[in-house]
C-alpha cells in the first residue's frame, strides 16, 4: 500500500510539473516550477486566475506531503505479534490463566495472536488443539489468529523420520489445512526446533511445500527460527554443537522467498548447560539481527522478545553435591523472589537487563529480570533496523508496564 501511495504521489508531481510547463509556455514570465519546489518570482504579478491555479498547486503539494508523512509514520509502526500458551492446570482458558487475562485486557495492542496449537508426529499425525475460549475471543474481537505448529517434543530423531517421509508430510499438511478452514484461522506458524543440520535440505523442502499448500488456500505462512550469529561457529564445542543440532538447520535465504514473515526467536541465549545469564542481552540480540539481515529483508523479520525472566537457583544439595537449576518465570514470580530474599535488582546498561544476585545459605543465586525497561530496549532495536515487528513470548509472563507505548 505504501508503494502504491508513493507511485501515486510521483504521478501527481509529474502531472503538476506538466501543468506548470504548459503555464510557462503560455506565460513564460509568470511562473517558475520544479517538480519538488515551487518558486514564484515577485514580478510581474500574475493574473487572478493564475494566482488561484498557483495557490491550488501549493495547497495540493503540501497537503499531499503532510498526508504522506502521516501515512509513512503509521506504515513504519511495528507489528505486534503475541503468543498465548495452554494453561495445563486450567479447566478452560479463562480460569487461572494469566495469558488469557492479559489477552482480554490488552487485545487492542495486538496485531496477530499466535496460539500454541498442534504438533506433528513422525507418521504425519497432527495432534493438539486451540482453546475454544481463545477461538471465541479472537472471532468476537476480529483479532488475527494463527496456529503454532511444532515438531513433536522438539526431538531430533522424530523430526528426521518425519522429514524423510513424503507421505507423512502430505498427510500432515492436509490435516493442517482442514484445521485452518475449520477454525477460520489467519494462518500458521511452523516452529520446528532441535533439527540436525543434516536435515537442513529436507526441512527447507517441507517448509516450501507448506508455504505453497497453505498460500494456495489463502492462509498466511510464517516460520519461527532459532537465531544464529554466524554461518558456522567453532569458537567452542558448546557453540559448535548448538549450531549443528539447533540453529544451523534453517536456510534463511530460501525461507525469505517462501514465507510471509519470519520470527527470529532471539531468546534463550543462556540456558541449561551455560553459565547464569539473561535470556537475551542486547549485544547478542543485535548480532542475531545483523546475521538474519544478511539473508532476510527487514520487512520479513519479526524480532522475538521474551517476557519471562531467568531464575538460576540451587536445586539439590544431597550427598554433598550442588546442582544449579534454571527456571523461566513470570515477572510476578520474579517480584515475589526479590521480596522473599530482600534482593535489590540492578540495571545493566550494557546488556539492557535487570539482574539481582543474592545468597541462600552462603551460595549465590541469580535472577535476570525482563521488565518494561528491558522490553522496550529490545523493541527499540527492532525499530532501529526497520524490522517488520516483534513477536512477544508470551502473554501472562509480562510486566504489565510493557503495554505503555504498545497500545
Amino acid at each position: 500500500m505504501k508503494r502504491a501511495l508513493i507511485g501515486c504521489l510521483k504521478n501527481i508531481i509529474r502531472l503538476r510539473a506538466g501543468y506548470a510547463r504548459s503555464l510557462e509556455a503560455r506565460h513564460p514570465c509568470r511562473f517558475g516550477w520544479h517538480p519538488a519546489i515551487l518558486s514564484l518570482p515577485s514580478t510581474p504579478s500574475p493574473q487572478p486566475d493564475n494566482i488561484f491555479k498557483t495557490g491550488f498547486c501549493i495547497f495540493s503539494f503540501y497537503s499531499l506531503t503532510f498526508f504522506f508523512f502521516i501515512f509513512s509514520s503509521s506504515a513504519f509502526a511495528l507489528e505486534n505479534t503475541f503468543y498465548i500458551l495452554h494453561q495445563r492446570s486450567a479447566v478452560n482458558a479463562k480460569i487461572n490463566n494469566p495469558g488469557f487475562s492479559s489477552l482480554s485486557a490488552h487485545y487492542s495492542g495486538i496485531n496477530i495472536l499466535i496460539s500454541q496449537a498442534y504438533r506433528i508426529r513422525k507418521d504425519g499425525t497432527v495432534l493438539g488443539f486451540i482453546n475454544p475460549e481463545v477461538l471465541d475471543f479472537t472471532d468476537k474481537h476480529h483479532l488475527k489468529l494463527m496456529a503454532l505448529v511444532t515438531n513433536a517434543s522438539f526431538d531430533k530423531d522424530i523430526a528426521h523420520l518425519f522429514l524423510s517421509n513424503k507421505q507423512a508430510q502430505k498427510e500432515a499438511l492436509e490435516s493442517i489445512l482442514l484445521l485452518c478452514h475449520k477454525h477460520h484461522l489467519y494462518g500458521v506458524q511452523f516452529d520446528f526446533e532441535g533439527i540436525s543440520i543434516k536435515d537442513k535440505k529436507a526441512l527447507t523442502l517441507f517448509f516450501k511445500q507448506a508455504y505453497e499448500d497453505l498460500h494456495r488456500e489463502g492462509f498466511i505462512v510464517s516460520f519461527a527460527v532459532v537465531p544464529a550469529t554466524s554461518d558456522k561457529t567453532t569458537a567452542s564445542d558448546f557453540l559448535k554443537r548448538q549450531y549443528e543440532n539447533w540453529s544451523g538447520a534453517y536456510d534463511l535465504a530460501a525461507l525469505a522467498e517462501h514465507s510471509d514473515f519470519i520470527t527470529l526467536m532471539a531468546y534463550d541465549q543462556h540456558t541449561k548447560g551455560t553459565t547464569p545469564g539473561p535470556s537475551a542481552n542486547q549485544s547478542w540480540l543485535e548480532a542475531t539481527v545483523k546475521y538474519a539481515l544478511r539473508y532476510l529483508p527487514p520487512e520479513k523479520i519479526s524480532l522475538g522478545i521474551p517476557t519471562y525472566s531467568n531464575y538460576w537457583y540451587i536445586r539439590n544439595r544431597s550427598a554433598g553435591k550442588i546442582t544449579v537449576n534454571l527456571d523461566a518465570i513470570s515477572h510476578q514470580q520474579a517480584l515475589r523472589i526479590l521480596n522473599k530474599f530482600h534482593a535489590h535488582p540492578q540495571w545493566d546498561e550494557i546488556n539492557k537487563v535487570n539482574y539481582a544476585i543474592y545468597q541462600r545459605d552462603w551460595l549465590n543465586e541469580y535472577l535476570f529480570i525482563e521488565n518494561a525497561r528491558s522490553f522496550h530496549a529490545k523493541r527499540e532495536l527492532a525499530k532501529q533496523y526497520h524490522l517488520r515487528g516483534v513477536s512477544v513470548f508470551s502473554l501472562g509472563n509480562e510486566d504489565p508496564e510493557i503495554w505503555t507505548g504498545v497500545l
